[in-house]
């Protein structure tokens, strides 16, 4: 498209330039007066076209970068959610494993001082896991 444009800015300026010759030697032709104008058409769709291009090129980029945003946006979603279910599946492997040293089930009921302190292990964790993919 842009070649295009260029090669169209091309054709008017040498339009325009054939009929500035022809006005100085002289001829008061409606050939060279065609030229002008069909030169300074061709000037305006290629100034119009070319305002075009550019927009819809910035808008093209813009719509790119949106697109690559939401993408590390997802990605960062996604991880801190894997951080987080990571950190509520070591919760319950360190129950379950306390569970079993002393021969209980595996959804035993641990003493308070015991379930508190791995409850707020998982807090912590999870709170990191926060912290690290905001």
């Amino acid at each position: 498209m842009l070649v295009f444009l260029i090669l169209l800015l091309l054709v008017s300026i040498g339009l325009f330039i054939s009929g500035i010759n022809q006005k100085e030697k002289g001829k008061r032709t409606v050939a060279g007066n065609g030229n002008m104008v069909v030169a300074g058409i061709i000037f305006i769709v290629c100034v119009a076209g070319g305002v075009y291009y550019f927009i819809n090129m910035q808008q093209q980029q813009l719509a790119a970068l949106q697109l690559q945003k939401q993408q590390q946006i997802t990605a960062l979603q996604q991880k801190r959610e894997q951080c987080v279910n990571q950190a509520k599946n070591n919760e319950l492997s360190r129950w379950t494993g306390d569970c079993k040293s002393r021969g209980l089930k595996n959804d035993c009921q641990l003493p308070q001082n015991v379930a508190t302190y791995y409850d707020s292990q998982e807090q912590k964790d999870a709170n990191f896991c926060l912290q690290l993919y905001k």
